[in-house]
């Protein structure tokens, strides 16, 4: 008797503990409207655009994979980060301190200014890391292959530093577009990426005439683009690194939004905006590099 007391006090128990999906995603912090997304977006790639070195957009973008994450299948999730570290990501994966080894594995990459090595990126890759039912994947500056004759480190340097910067920013968009594209071929429910805002929009680029964005160049992707209140971002102008002030920008924003919210444009084709929808995060704040160079 008394064991079977224990096992009815442990079922039920059990049963205490187990939540619904909604649930599990309102326990994420997931963004307003993050639902209708996720539901449009399954089985495609859906890809957040960003201004980097904000606290507000990596925080957002993992609240909205924990979300995913919580139904059925696996997510596969891009960062915006050198290929040449997809081994710590999987280490990171695998470990009881994914912070620790993240921290150690990216190394420089946490003292860059340029927003991808930010006190929230840190967060974020740790937060994504860290979940059960998805993969990370880091598909920046992937392999460009360069001609014949081309052989050594420096050749390489050579050659690709004196290419048009039109040609030079059309590589690193298809090797990142070939590089989640062959990720995905694993059978993933949906792939979501965080990425700077050219390589997420899919208009004709303002700054690389001619140049196909990685958006551009996976077939039935999904891009919002990040909009809010103005505030401020940490990362590199031409003025050097540090913090910027970022203007207001609510275009498209349907009134009355309760930030973070996301969601698509209610008319219009994403070839003449540039993007599907958006990512509102209200007032931002800049996020500086995750480690201070000594």
């Amino acid at each position: 008797m008394k064991k079977l007391t224990l096992c009815l006090i442990a079922l039920l128990s059990l049963w205490g503990c187990t939540t619904s999906p909604q649930q599990a995603a309102k326990n994420c912090g997931a963004p307003n409207g993050w639902e209708e997304v996720a539901d449009a977006a399954e089985g495609r790639t859906l890809i957040f655009g960003e201004v980097h070195g904000t606290n507000e957009m990596p925080a957002t973008f993992a609240a909205y994979v924990c979300a995913v994450s919580k139904r059925p299948g696996r997510t596969l999730v891009g960062i915006e980060h050198p290929a040449r570290f997809q081994e710590t990501y999987d280490k990171a994966q695998l470990a009881d301190d994914p912070r620790s080894v993240l921290l150690s594995g990216l190394g420089k990459i946490w003292e860059m200014p340029y927003g991808a090595g930010s006190k929230g990126m840190l967060a974020m890759v740790t937060s994504v890391s860290s979940l059960e039912n998805a993969d990370v994947v880091a598909f920046a500056d992937g392999k460009i292959e360069p001609p014949a004759g081309v052989d050594t480190q420096e050749e390489f340097q050579r050659w690709f530093s004196a290419l048009p910067a039109s040609e030079r920013q059309q590589a690193y968009e298809d090797v990142m577009a070939e590089t989640l594209l062959a990720a995905s071929e694993e059978g993933y429910a949906r792939v979501v990426v965080l990425v700077g805002t050219v390589h997420a929009q899919k208009a004709p680029s303002a700054f690389f005439e001619g140049v196909s964005s990685m958006a551009m160049l996976i077939p039935d992707a999904l891009s919002l683009h990040m909009r809010g209140d103005g505030g401020t971002a940490f990362n590199v102008t031409s003025e050097g690194p540090g913090e910027r002030a970022l203007r207001p920008n609510m275009r498209d924003v349907p009134a009355g939004s309760r930030a973070p919210a996301i969601g698509f444009f209610e008319s219009g084709d994403s070839s003449e905006r540039g993007f599907d929808g958006y990512v509102y995060l209200g007032t931002v704040t800049a996020s500086p590099p995750a480690v201070q160079p000594e």
